[in-house]
């Protein structure tokens, strides 16, 4: 129950990626440390190993990646924390199509395994098709609108959703 938790102790269970990659200066190693200063160096291979990287990343300074390189080293970084929650702010939206779906596969792959709740925030109706579960529909900061994805995107229930659907809402 989330309710019982002190703020702090919430946001100590929440991993963040946002919608570009933002990583500290210098490597790859310093942007893990700064999340866990006592961060083990045998788990860095772990964590890249986890999103599709190799330990070669590890003393690679992050101006030097390309922009998928670098979502995924923040993909890394947020489960430096053991998370049980991470939100996703648009984690795709910068990228490549090619990098979206690496993204897109990485990120159920690391969820099912961790056994974590995923919130995903998008304005792409087919990714949440590919990777969501339960589906919000917020319409000004109200929600408008649950059910599974498939639900909501194609056969709502609510005016708001019928309009979504429709390409109505402005």
């Amino acid at each position: 129950n989330i309710n019982s938790l002190k703020p702090s102790e919430l946001r100590s269970k929440i991993g963040y990626l946002f919608q570009s990659p933002y990583l500290f200066e210098k490597t790859v190693r310093d942007n893990f440390l700064y999340v866990d200063t006592g961060l083990d160096d045998a788990k860095i291979p772990e964590l890249l190993n986890a999103v599709n990287l190799t330990s070669d990343f590890i003393d690679k300074n992050v101006d030097k990646l390309s922009i998928g390189e670098k979502q995924r080293v923040a993909l890394a970084r947020l489960l430096v924390t053991n998370p049980d929650i991470i939100l996703l702010d648009e984690p795709t939206s910068a990228l490549d199509p090619s990098i979206t779906e690496t993204i897109e596969q990485l990120i159920l792959s690391i969820v099912k395994q961790q056994n974590l709740t995923a919130i995903l925030v998008t304005h792409n109706p087919q990714q949440a098709l590919r990777i969501g579960q339960n589906a919000l529909l917020l319409v000004n900061g109200k929600l408008v609108e649950t059910g599974t994805v498939d639900e909501v995107l194609n056969n709502p229930k609510t005016d708001f959703g019928k309009k979504y659907k429709a390409k109505e809402l402005r």
